[in-house]
């Protein structure tokens, strides 16, 4: 029995070895005593923002690309259980004084696409990041590559640059103005070249009355293309420039964390490849700011709605405001009784058709009666969401988060539709969603306000990850790895219960253990960097 506890301890010792430089670095990284386990860091200040901001996102429902549709790669998105969101052009920041390792306390990241809008989760392919302390007296800029994954058939950019800056002082910690900034800046920007959740099924096959369109309903009759990046549902032909910011601003009279998002865009076509494409003009960019100074009264969310004027041909349609920030467009079919001559098969869009010279052309007051009207999109701006609650950890304080965008652009299947395919097809109750400039911000502070860290708290002497840990991908060591590690650990284990049990029976229980099993155990080959920790001042560029 004494052989077996002999044995068990070496084990469990050789682990422990193996582990020691783990949590000596851990240690270190942390700022805990090892002796007593108390923390034992400086004061490194307190403040906590975050900010995130996206050219453009896209949802796509559970289950809803059907086995026909026209963009068969979007089904890899989604699954029966599983919606989707993901975007393009996403520029986000982060600064947590609380942040278990250094190096995390400010993060700058320039994403070419990703799923969240936050600077510590994955993304998608090669991003740009800059992390603090320490700080770097340039940001990072470069070409980020575009997305050429199943999000691809939906959104597509033809060009992205990106530019990250993160910085951290040694004596005032967060107090330097702008702690982390992250900005993108894409070329023409194209969303939905068909529909995917909308099974390849003609027009002529729906059994309703009155003329139909050629083509497939997938494709609007005609009004998009189907083709990747050609004649799409949404189109920014100049593109967008997205903004991220946290600065920690102490000149105020109660210092101020503030997180900042804000989109560029002065264009946005809708069905672009259409006689019946509508232009809008973006008026007054939004900006969406988040204050906090500790105090619910005096912490608070700031949102520039955005002004974006509709027109087709010179002609004003309509504008979406803070007033009016709403707008629904519906998309119809000839029905029973419509007479209108010299129009072309072509969907009708808010009462306007194409006419026979290619022409947008009014219907009559009579014959705006006589549609069958089966898809509705919806134009929406701003759509803002404000939260505030009392925040508990890393310190005890008020933190106010917030949400909006650009502009929202939703599809919608009328009951004539649903009703029409209901035999074959279920459809989903958005059948297209894109949004232009989504926007989120979230700021924190202690009831005296932010706080600067005490000199000298901000130098880190602990390196960052190894440069070989690419951001956006998962540092944590392959699961490989750990299965096989772990079973080495369990094998080596079952073995020296073997040899202490064969030197037991052999030499009685008063022999002393074998200095064969002393000698220094070999290295474990386990990273020691968390899966969060993106890698540090790198660029990642095509």
């Amino acid at each position: 029995m004494r052989a077996r506890v002999v044995a068990l301890t070496l084990a469990v010792g050789l682990v422990g070895t193996c582990a020691a430089p783990a949590a000596a670095g851990q240690h270190a990284l942390l700022g805990t005593d090892p002796a007593t386990g108390t923390d034992a860091r400086p004061d490194v200040g307190a403040a906590l923002g975050d900010a995130g901001t996206a050219a453009a996102l896209t949802r796509l429902l559970a289950g809803s690309v059907p086995d026909s549709s026209l963009l068969p790669q979007a089904a890899d998105l989604v699954s029966p259980t599983r919606s989707f969101e993901g975007g393009i052009g996403l520029s986000t920041v982060s600064v947590d004084t609380g942040a278990e390792l250094p190096y995390e306390r400010a993060i700058a990241r320039a994403v070419p696409a990703g799923t969240a809008l936050s600077a510590r989760a994955p993304a998608t392919g090669d991003s740009l990041v800059r992390t603090a302390p320490p700080s770097e007296a340039e940001p990072a800029r470069g070409k980020l590559p575009p997305e050429e994954g199943p999000l691809a058939a939906l959104m597509r950019t033809e060009r992205l640059t990106g530019q990250v800056h993160a910085r951290w002082s040694v004596d005032r910690g967060p107090c330097v103005g702008q702690v982390a900034k992250a900005t993108t800046t894409s070329g023409p920007i194209s969303l939905g070249a068909a529909v995917a959740s909308l099974p390849d099924v003609p027009f002529t096959e729906l059994g309703l009355p009155g003329r139909m369109p050629s083509g497939s309903i997938a494709t609007l009759g005609g009004l998009l293309s189907g083709r990747a990046g050609e004649g799409p549902l949404v189109r920014v032909p100049r593109g967008l420039t997205t903004v991220a910011t946290v600065d920690v601003l102490t000149a105020a009279k109660r210092p101020t964390v503030r997180a900042t998002s804000r989109v560029e865009a002065d264009r946005i076509d809708i069905f672009p490849g259409s006689p019946l494409a509508m232009t809008a003009t973006v008026r007054n960019a939004p900006a969406l700011t988040a204050n906090s100074t500790g105090k619910p009264e005096t912490s608070r969310i700031v949102h520039d709605t955005p002004v974006v004027e509709f027109k087709r041909g010179g002609r004003t349609l309509f504008r979406l405001d803070r007033t009016r920030p709403a707008r629904d467009v519906p998309i119809a079919v000839p029905g029973r009784g419509f007479a209108q001559r010299g129009l072309t098969s072509q969907p009708i869009v808010d009462g306007y058709g194409v006419g026979t010279n290619g022409k947008p052309v009014r219907l009559s007051a009579a014959n705006r009666s006589r549609v069958t009207e089966l898809f509705v999109l919806r134009l929406s701006v701003g759509g803002l969401t404000t939260r505030s609650a009392t925040l508990d950890e890393p310190f005890t304080g008020h933190q106010v988060t917030g949400s909006a965008r650009l502009l929202d652009v939703q599809l919608l299947p009328t009951d004539a539709l649903t009703d029409a395919l209901e035999r074959d097809h279920e459809l989903p109750s958005t059948l297209a969603h894109f949004t232009l400039g989504e926007q989120a911000v979230r700021a924190a502070a202690p009831p005296s306000g932010a706080r600067c860290g005490e000199p000298g708290a901000g130098e880190v002497t602990i390196a960052a990850p190894p440069d070989e840990i690419a951001p956006g991908r998962s540092s944590a060591p392959p699961i490989r790895v750990l299965l096989w590690g772990g079973a080495g650990l369990v094998l080596l284990g079952a073995y020296l219960l073997a040899v202490a049990r064969t030197a037991h029976a052999a030499t009685g229980p008063q022999r002393p253990p074998s200095r064969a099993v002393q000698r220094p155990p070999q290295p474990c080959g386990f990273s020691l960097w968390p899966a969060r920790s993106p890698s540090p001042r790198r660029r990642y560029a095509a």
